[in-house]
């Protein structure tokens, strides 16, 4: 079928695109959720007034206890809208603008959401600067605010690093509160926030139970100013978190444009985050591209799912029992930032769920924008593409991610953060050519060549990589052989007409013979274990926020989600990381290799997964 991208142009409106996004941040900024609730039913009502059909507000609960495949649903939270939060430092000497660090009247994005609330009265007490503890030992913080702004030389990430444990050990240590900032672009936005997401002990957010403490988040300028103080002296603040943490609801929005099939194309775009760009856009995108599909009268070949929730969470809680019928999906968290305009990323589908859409995409993004510059991405299962994993679909569902880079910018409620509304206006209709393209086509081209010369260039690169040891060539090799046959094979999955597979094996036999051809080399004693481990999942899914795991026991697991998803109880161990490591682009070291072994043996005790050990 072929697709008039003339009258796609004609019909997108982006100032629909606009309207919705900004009406839906415009709820969403407190990241309370009784204003999630209102944003939950403002996108039930867009869907329907741009005609999607059976759309659906599905409720889950917010309890911090509840979880689909273990990703356990943080509480509910609210800030109090009714009472100002605060945080100010004690110093007569200091103007009141001075003195002033953080106020919720000012931006409610200063009280860090899932945190605790301050005893009444609010809470005053000394601060220590992060970087003035020892790393791992936290004592000298017990009964102390402590700010936490990362610089290069104890952390390489924004405040964003904390839901890898450091939160869990601050706490334990017993904190009295936390301030935080985001440094990485305090030149170039020094007056600007940084939303904290991702406080957590094990998981991305806190569950029931867990410490958590008051939070406040500041901007660069008033890091500074606090350092130079701290630099002279003793610093006391005094803070008044006004929220609170309760057993609540949130919600999933979906609806369909039906097609001739019953098979979906589901498109995703998570709500309930404060940002237009992540991602109120993602949603107003979506909306706009099923309404112009309606005006236009495209006969569907496949139906258009449409699904919007808690990035992750709700995402998992809704597909687990809703995607039976999805043969393929697409996240959009985004659409085009200030900070990189003109690049285009597409994070292609994992190896082990390859899928053509890679090779379509590709190419009619060099079709329609050849000046803009595209990226591929390798697979991670992050930003809602976890639905590759084994746990969703049939067996995984390939899921892809177009996006452009926000690494400065990320989470900052600067203007770079924002939408850059004139790339958007030249690339979101090539976006919508591509997805109505995905859900009308009934021929493809015969890739069968194309995915021969993909082997081959990849094969021969793979060869001369001198960071690779045998094995490793040899499953990186198996891994590219696998991603293009799968690619092929959903050809002929997705519309029926045949595909020659001969081109590839011809390639994949001449080159898997120069590997077996090559000498062998002695693997590490870590390799030698690993080569003898089988492992299984079990029903509980990918450790994520380890809810089988008692609260007291739990601690962060560092295991690649592209490396759980091998798991199938054939491979062995060795095999599952040299092929994760090929994915990832990355080798993964004897040191670590032990850890993961280690990891893997607790996990096993919970239930998580299965482990057998050979004897040969």
């Amino acid at each position: 079928m072929t697709i008039n991208a003339k009258s796609i142009q004609s019909h997108f409106s982006l100032q629909n695109v606009q309207s919705n996004a900004y009406a839906l941040n415009a709820i969403e900024r407190t990241c309370s959720y009784d204003d999630f609730e209102r944003s939950s039913r403002f996108c039930e009502e867009a869907l329907k007034a741009a005609g999607f059909s059976h759309v659906e507000r599905i409720a889950h609960a917010a309890d911090g206890v509840s979880a689909t495949y273990d990703c356990i649903m943080p509480q509910a939270w609210n800030l109090d809208k009714g009472k100002r939060s605060f945080l100010e430092i004690v110093d007569e000497k200091l103007s009141a603008e001075e003195r002033l660090l953080a106020d919720s009247a000012a931006n409610p994005l200063h009280a860090t959401v899932w945190s605790a609330p301050t005893p009444q009265g609010g809470l005053t007490a000394e601060l220590i600067d992060f970087s003035a503890l020892k790393p791992g030992h936290y004592e000298a913080a017990r009964g102390k605010w402590v700010l936490y702004a990362p610089h290069s030389e104890y952390s390489s990430t924004s405040p964003a690093s904390l839901l890898w444990g450091l939160y869990h050990n601050l706490t334990e240590a017993g904190i009295a509160g936390l301030v935080t900032s985001d440094m990485l672009c305090a030149e170039l936005m020094p007056n600007e926030l940084n939303w904290q997401n991702g406080i957590g002990y094990t998981g991305w957010y806190l569950t029931k139970g867990e410490k958590r403490v008051p939070a406040f988040a500041i901007t660069p300028l008033a890091t500074w100013r606090l350092q130079k103080l701290l630099a002279r002296g003793k610093v006391i603040l005094h803070g008044e978190l006004n929220c609170s943490n309760y057993d609540g609801q949130i919600y999933t929005v979906t609806g369909v444009i039906p097609g001739e099939s019953k098979e979906e194309i589901a498109l995703m775009a998570h709500l309930y985050e404060p940002f237009v760009n992540d991602d109120a856009a993602g949603f107003a995108h979506l909306c706009e591209f099923g309404r112009q599909l309606v005006e236009r009268g495209v006969k569907l070949k496949r139906t258009l799912r449409v699904v919007f929730s808690m990035e992750l969470y709700g995402m998992a809680a809704y597909l687990k029992t809703h995607s039976k019928n999805i043969i393929l999906a697409a996240n959009f968290d985004g659409i085009p930032h200030p900070e990189d305009p003109k690049t285009i990323i597409v994070r292609r589908t994992p190896f082990n769920k390859s899928h053509f859409s890679d090779w379509l995409i590709w190419d009619l993004l060099k079709k329609r924008l050849p000046l803009l510059t595209l990226e591929q991405e390798y697979a991670s299962y992050s930003d809602d593409t976890f639905t590759n994993d084994p746990d969703f679909g049939q067996n995984g569902i390939p899921t892809f991610w177009l996006h452009s880079h926000c690494n400065k910018s990320h989470h900052s409620t600067g203007i770079l953060f924002d939408a850059d509304w004139g790339a958007a206006k030249c690339q979101l209709p090539v976006f919508a050519e591509i997805l109505e393209t995905l859900l009308c086509v009934d021929k493809l081209p015969n890739y069968a060549h194309r995915a021969a010369r993909e082997l081959r260039a990849a094969a021969q690169a793979i060869l001369a990589d001198k960071r690779l040891s045998i094995f490793e060539k040899k499953m990186w090799l198996q891994a590219e052989y696998i991603r293009q046959r799968q690619r092929l094979e959903s050809v002929r999955d997705y519309t029926g007409q045949p595909v020659a597979i001969e081109p590839l094996q011809t390639t994949w036999k001449r080159f898997s013979a120069k590997a077996e051809a090559l000498p062998s080399q002695r693997l590490t004693p870590s390799e030698k274990t690993a080569l003898k481990v089988i492992v299984t999942r079990g029903k509980l899914g990918y450790p994520f926020s380890l809810a089988a795991v008692p609260l007291q026991e739990r601690h962060p697991v560092f295991i690649p989600h592209v490396l759980w998803a091998l798991f199938d109880g054939k491979r062995n161990l060795l095999e599952c990381v040299r092929m994760a490591d090929a994915e990832r682009n990355a080798i993964t070291s004897p040191k670590k290799l032990v850890k993961i072994i280690s990891e893997l043996q607790w996990l096993a005790g919970y239930g998580y997964l299965k482990i057998e050990v050979s004897e040969k």
